[in-house]
């Protein structure tokens, strides 16, 4: 996946680690294999390129532990981007601050997952990091929470970053990035699986023939194709150099030519 190479995606599709449908069927089997993993004790994260879905999947994640007994909101602090947490729910960090430090497990960094163990009055969270054996606590002042903390359930992308998570439960469309893809299927130490996002229903002529419709294969080869970071110049000069002393270069500038050459006989 890091290089672009496409035999990686017939690798994930033997080994069933591919589904592919539209976007509410992709994000809803995203869900429930992130739930049954959360559920069988295992530490897993759902993740996807989209901000709005990105909520709306921590919003019902959310809802779903109150309902079960997993999370007490009984006391709740608002976060940075208008949820709330409570006692039970998980949390990501997005600032780094050497100011906070537990006894174990350093200071608070940009990307961090904690799990809530306690909420003052004041909205200071007391919580405790997450994938480490002995387990760090610290407090998260009120203003930092306000400004600085997400739900953890979900996340996108770049907050994906440096995390490690037993399973991973990526959504996948066709604007995301080669570089997106690699981050989002190496998070998982035990299993990673894409749920590819291959057609959707319009509003104007109905669901989409099956002709119309791209492969789970077919997009996951134009990913592998969207490089989103800049080339390096070594990279770039290999780019031109194949750009136009490519094969395909070079048959298009004989097309041409032969067809000049044929112009002035006809």
């Amino acid at each position: 996946l890091r290089d672009g190479n496409v035999e990686a995606i017939g690798t994930y599709s033997r080994e069933k680690r591919l589904c592919e449908g539209t976007t509410d069927e992709m994000i809803d089997a995203a869900y429930l294999a992130w739930r049954a993993d959360a559920q069988a004790g295992l530490a897993s994260v759902l993740v996807t390129d989209s901000s709005e879905a990105v909520a709306a999947l921590n919003a019902r994640a959310r809802a779903e532990r109150i309902l079960d007994g997993d999370t007490d909101a009984t006391r709740e602090a608002a976060l940075a981007d208008g949820a709330r947490a409570s006692v039970g729910d998980l949390v990501i960090t997005r600032q780094n601050d050497r100011r906070l430090r537990s006894l174990r497990g350093g200071w608070v960094r940009n990307g961090d997952r904690w799990k809530v163990t306690d909420v003052r009055g004041d909205g200071t969270l007391v919580v405790r990091r997450q994938g480490l054996r002995w387990a760090a606590t610290v407090a998260l002042p009120a203003d930092y929470v306000a400004e600085h903390v997400d739900l953890g359930y979900a996340i996108t992308a770049h907050r994906a970053q440096g995390i490690t998570v037993d399973t991973s439960h990526v959504v996948v469309t066709e604007s995301t990035t080669r570089e997106n893809l690699y981050v989002e299927m190496t998070r998982g130490r035990d299993h990673n699986h894409a749920y590819v996002i291959t057609g959707d229903a319009d509003d104007n002529h109905g669901t989409p023939d099956d002709q119309d419709v791209p492969t789970a294969r077919e997009v996951l080869t134009g990913v592998l194709a969207n490089v989103g970071a800049e080339l390096s110049a070594t990279q770039t000069i290999e780019a031109e150099q194949e750009a136009w002393g490519g094969i395909r270069q070079l048959a298009a500038e004989l097309e041409t030519l032969a067809a000049a050459a044929q112009r002035d006989r006809w």
